[in-house]
């Protein structure tokens, strides 16, 4: 939507044919709120290339990439097919022992795993100490990883050598990148450069089926014809160098508030060291190949040719103030400037357009200049006005005052993760919680037959020695007990209503506490307020401060 509206106006055929002039350098001027984000994507979308966005630090990059992903429709895409990615840097923090995240690690590779395949289009989204950090190169990630198909002969026992040789380590269930299982005929691989982990199933030495699967519940995902299995890199000996010089040739860089960029890749380069990251000397250098976009301040690059300078200034400030929100609405309206507002959710959307209404009624805005604003059913992390262009942005969340919080796209629910984890790690003994039978007791793993099929399943002891088999594919239904130290828990009856009955009083009582919070919340809201008189205490400490007044070395 936003991208149509910009594409045949005249600042964004300037913006286009710049670029496109193939300048070395150019200066961008004058960007406000998510200006920046709408400019690039509209050239994205129209135009061929890769091109690669540096911000200033993580928050603004994972914003801006948030931005791009709404403009251009692809906040629910595949990995294989997003042309968004996002280039976080390895680690969990910055430190001289930075730990590594298997996570940040796996989003690294998607970006050199696309840069090996040599694909034309696609943006990436970045920050100093992410493009200050050295990548294997996409040659080594391309020559050292492992293609399995359906159907083809592979020995089974060669999987398990090439993936514990190329970093994996061995668990019970994948639940994080870096990590593979055996079950039987059946491996699970949780490879750097897929969101989900693969199950690829053997018929002795021949692979029957390759699928990716949600680590979380066991389902299937998708099923594969081919799949591509990258090795950890870790601790790897191959030779490292920039990310920028991964780049196709004709790649074009935007950088946002280069004084940041490299003030940060040099910090970040003195923590880290020379081993794991490039100097300013060689960002410098890589950076130089290549067409550069700059924005914000600048006093790093010499001065550039050729500059656009776009005209736009941020969102107003309402703090959920109506009265100025209707006066800006209607100045805006006599300007003659068309009103955009962005809302994520349909619910706000009819919040927004409740209060215009109410509004209109009042008198504090005209019908008509209600009746003139659209609304957008994406969002933007920052509205803005845009002077060339005679257009407002709003967004919803900057109307009402509410935090907005980036997105960068978890594989899975952490915590969900850790309850697997936590699942794997219980001993024969330990109480779990079924969701559909109760408290039982964990007695172990066991394979069993299923008409033609032999499955694994957890085996749980229930009152009288009751058993229940739970396949694998059933985890998510399963959490350990949770109690006081040393509280032993009645074993739940199979085919007994107890359970049920337990979960219905529970829900009820849940149910309960919310009707009083909300009951409490709106008492205190009708009530009216106390106005206490002014801290003597304050004011007696600020008189005192006021007989230092000529005396600064005495108040010190």
């Amino acid at each position: 939507m936003i991208i149509n509206i910009y594409k045949d106006s005249t600042r964004y055929k300037e913006f286009e044919s710049t670029i496109n002039s193939n300048e070395n350098q150019i200066e961008l001027k004058g960007t406000a709120g998510s200006a920046l984000s709408v400019y690039i994507s509209t050239y994205f979308k129209l135009n061929k290339g890769c091109l690669m966005v540096i911000m200033p630090n993580k928050e603004s990059a994972a914003y801006f990439y948030n931005d791009m992903e709404n403009l251009l429709c692809e906040v629910n895409s595949d990995v294989e097919k997003k042309q968004v990615l996002f280039f976080p840097n390895s680690y969990k923090s910055i430190s001289t022992s930075a730990e590594s995240d298997p996570l940040n690690q796996l989003s690294r590779m998607e970006v050199i795993s696309r840069l090996s395949k040599q694909s034309k289009k696609f943006i990436i989204v970045t920050y100093p100490e992410s493009v200050g950090e050295k990548s294997v190169t996409p040659q080594i990630v391309k020559k050292k990883s492992l293609t399995l198909k359906v159907k083809q002969e592979f020995l089974f026992d060669n999987l398990s050598e090439y993936l514990q040789d190329n970093g994996y380590e061995r668990v019970e269930f994948v639940v994080e990148p870096g990590q593979f299982s055996i079950r039987g005929g059946i491996f699970d691989i949780y490879s750097y450069n897929n969101e989900y982990p693969y199950r690829v199933e053997f018929f002795g030495d021949d692979i029957e089926s390759l699928r990716s699967f949600n680590p979380v519940d066991q389902l299937s995902v998708k099923q594969h014809d081919s799949i591509t299995i990258i090795p950890t890199f870790d601790n790897d000996d191959e030779e490292k160098s920039s990310i920028i010089d991964c780049l196709p040739k004709d790649a074009k860089l935007f950088i946002h508030e280069s004084d940041t960029v490299f003030s940060s890749i040099e910090m970040f380069g003195n923590v880290i060291g020379s081993e794991r990251a490039i100097s300013i000397d060689d960002f410098v250098k890589s950076v130089f190949n290549y067409q550069r976009i700059i924005s914000g301040i600048n006093n790093v690059f010499s001065n550039s040719k050729s500059f656009i300078e776009i005209r736009t200034t941020p969102q107003p400030d309402f703090n959920k103030n109506f009265q100025l929100l209707s006066t800006y609405i209607n100045t805006a309206y006599k300007e003659g400037r068309s009103i955009y507002i962005c809302s994520e959710s349909q619910s706000q959307t009819r919040r927004i357009t409740n209060i215009l209404e109410e509004l209109s009624q009042q008198q504090s805005v005209n019908q008509d200049v209600v009746s003139s604003i659209k609304f957008i059913s994406t969002t933007i992390s920052s509205g803005y006005i845009d002077n060339d262009n005679s257009i407002t942005f709003l967004t919803d969340h900057q109307i009402f005052n509410r935090y907005y919080k980036y997105r960068i796209k978890d594989r899975f629910n952490r915590r969900q993760a850790a309850t697997l984890k936590e699942l794997t790690s219980l001993k024969p003994g330990d109480y779990v919680t079924h969701i559909d039978f109760g408290i039982g007791r964990f007695d172990g793993l066991e394979k069993i037959v299923n008409g033609d099929n032999e499955i694994e399943a957890i085996r749980i002891v229930y009152a009288d020695n009751d058993l229940l088999y739970v396949n694998i594919h059933s985890l998510h239904k399963i959490s350990k007990y949770s109690a006081a130290e040393g509280h032993i828990p009645k074993l739940s009856r199979l085919g007994s209503p107890a359970w049920a009955t337990m979960k219905n009083k529970a829900k009820s009582k849940v149910k309960d506490i919310a009707k009083n919070l909300i009951k409490l919340y709106a008492e205190r809201k009708s009530a009216e307020g106390f106005t206490f008189s002014p801290d003597t205490y304050m004011q007696e400490e600020l008189e005192a401060s006021f007989m230092f007044e000529d005396t600064p070395d005495q108040v010190k």
